[in-house]
């Protein structure tokens, strides 16, 4: 097969322009694919770690809260700013997990669809907790010795007091 100069330019002149062609198509197909997965990082995984974060922070600053309580709640306008601290940590972890269910309907993996159901089953097992803590904390229940001091030693120590002074007296 004798091909002309001609043929020959024309040729090589379509063989480039074919390869422009496939590397433009290749070109438009991973600028595709790269967009998809821009999206996909932006609109559902950035948003799915900040709600996690945020439920991180509230889980801490309802810890925070009780132990506040826990340690100085005893005083009633103290107790007050533990409980309303408490109740903020709750707040954001209602906000993360609302937010976690919303996103996990875009989740591709099933399994971290079923991890987030164990999760909201565990933050419902801590909530109660935590409320068990709270109520059991500052009563007679929660501090038997100190209980036995008020009722049993303190009026021992009076009569005891009395006797003293009474001897004193005498």
């Amino acid at each position: 097969m004798k091909l002309t100069v001609r043929n020959k330019l024309f040729l090589g002149f379509g063989m480039v322009l074919a390869i422009m062609f496939i590397v433009s198509i290749i070109s438009y197909l991973q600028i595709n694919e790269t967009t998809a997965i821009q999206k996909r990082v932006i609109e559902l995984r950035q948003p799915t770690v900040q709600a996690g974060m945020q439920l991180t922070n509230g889980v801490n600053l309802s810890l925070a809260g009780l132990r506040g309580y826990m340690i100085l709640g005893g005083d009633p306008a103290k107790a007050s700013i533990f409980k309303d601290e408490r109740a903020r940590g709750w707040k954001e972890i209602d906000e993360a997990l609302n937010k976690l269910r919303d996103f996990s309907r875009g989740w591709t993996v099933p399994a971290n669809v079923q991890r987030l159901r164990e999760m909201e089953g565990l933050v419902e097992e801590f909530r109660a907790a935590q409320q068990e803590v709270e109520d059991i904390s500052h009563s007679d229940a929660n501090t038997p010795f100190f209980n036995m001091l008020v009722h049993e030693a303190s009026p021992r120590a009076g009569k005891v007091l009395a006797a003293i002074t009474a001897l004193i007296d005498e």
